[in-house]
């Protein structure tokens, strides 16, 4: 990439060209203090990770076509979803809380 040539903003991966892990953080549960950026990314990820009780009250915002891991698939594994990544593809990794304190987003990011 030549000096002057833009990077893409994180979170603005152009899937095919580059791909992303998003560690969203769903708050204390209110799903009216979700922030309009969570929301965004569920929007348009391709693969959404994370606890059934996340993923289930937060479906109507996943769209039409993305994959949504359960506890005990595969692609929940932080390997799986860096190799997504790697692939194109937007991921969103949903927590509990705090990803950083409470969603294990740090090790994930080791990956």
């Amino acid at each position: 990439m030549s000096p002057t040539a833009k990077k893409p903003a994180p979170g603005h991966a152009k899937p095919g060209k580059y791909g992303l892990v998003a560690f969203v953080g769903a708050g204390p549960g209110d799903e009216s203090l979700l922030t309009r950026r969570a929301a965004e990314l569920l929007g348009r990820a391709d693969l959404v990770a994370g606890p059934p009780q996340l993923t289930g009250r937060l479906a109507h915002l996943v769209r039409e076509g993305a994959t949504v891991a359960g506890p005990d698939d595969p692609e929940q594994e932080p390997a799986a979803l860096a190799k997504a990544a790697k692939a194109g593809q937007v991921v969103v990794q949903l927590c509990e809380g705090d990803p950083l304190l409470f969603g294990g987003a740090a090790s994930a990011a080791a990956a």
